[in-house]
């Protein structure tokens, strides 16, 4: 029989009186949604208008002749595609790897354009897929994408990202982090995020999150139209049962089948609870766990 929690997992935190502000987490959820909506039709007439419009004129090139360019701990890096009405908004995928290099190697991608405003560095591609190594500790690291896999590893400052359709997975998680997707399943793994706020919304897509044990965080999950799954043990890693499977095996096991409703909400613990986890998904399911240590 399965058990709530594990060695690093404290308890389901109640709930609230009345729901929690049940009320208010849809909309949120619905707004965050759209936020990435208005992000990617931005990006597109922003390539409409690109060959009319003068180039920013703050905006300094980067040289990247040597396959690659030097940052600095203080600099911010933003990571998109060129869009455009041709292949190139639905790319290839994308592979980020931090490394404890003070530099960003361009391992695979063309053609990539770099220019930077102070200590904001942006780094554009066209078309294929694109592969770098990047500074594991930077201020900060924007990442869109159209129609790509995404998988970032082992950075350790905080992330924001705005993706739609693909499928996302980040490895190693240690600052606060904002991920906003359409038709984007999201898998963190070893996330050991402690202190701040961190929000995930997606949309048509599925939310994994598997803790650490130096996580430390109280979630907030909230799904429209599909389940949470909060048993934070050893579990697999993609459920792929329809909700009506999963609860007819809720049945059998004596379970609580009230998940058959549209609009379920869990507060849970990680640890103390000194950060703050916002997870939003619509039509999609919710699954968290710890991660067990070898043996």
């Amino acid at each position: 029989m399965s058990h709530s929690g594990g060695k690093n997992a404290g308890p389901e935190a109640p709930t609230p009186a009345g729901g929690g502000g049940g009320d208010v987490r849809p909309a949120s959820a619905v707004a965050d949604l759209f936020g990435v909506c208005r992000l990617l039709g931005r990006d597109l007439l922003a390539a409409c208008a690109r060959a009319t419009d003068p180039p920013e004129r703050q905006a300094i090139p980067v040289n990247t002749a040597s396959g690659g360019f030097d940052l600095t701990t203080a600099a911010t890096l933003r990571l998109q595609p060129r869009p455009g009405f041709d292949q190139s908004l639905y790319g290839d995928p994308v592979i980020v790897w931090g490394t404890n290099r003070h530099r960003v190697q361009i391992v695979r991608g063309e053609p990539v354009q770099v220019t930077r405003i102070g200590h904001l560095y942006t780094l554009s591609w066209s078309r294929g897929p694109l592969e770098l190594q990047i500074p594991s500790q930077l201020a900060g690291l924007g990442l869109r994408a159209a129609g790509s896999d995404v998988r970032l590893h082992r950075f350790d400052g905080p992330i924001q990202a705005d993706l739609f359709r693909g499928r996302l997975e980040i490895r190693g998680l240690q600052a606060p982090f904002r991920l906003r997707g359409l038709g984007t399943p999201i898998l963190l793994r070893e996330c050991a995020v402690g202190a701040g706020e961190s929000i995930v919304a997606t949309t048509g897509g599925d939310i994994l999150v598997e803790f650490a044990a130096a996580a430390s965080l109280r979630i907030e999950a909230l799904t429209l139209g599909g389940l949470i799954e909060s048993r934070l043990e050893r579990t697999p890693a993609w459920r792929a049962e329809s909700a009506r499977e999963r609860l007819t095996e809720l049945a059998r096991e004596g379970g609580d089948a009230r998940q058959s409703s549209l609009l379920e909400q869990r507060t849970l613990r990680v640890g103390s609870g000194l950060g703050a986890l916002r997870l939003d998904t619509a039509g999609g399911w919710i699954h968290l766990r710890v991660e067990l240590g070898p043996g």
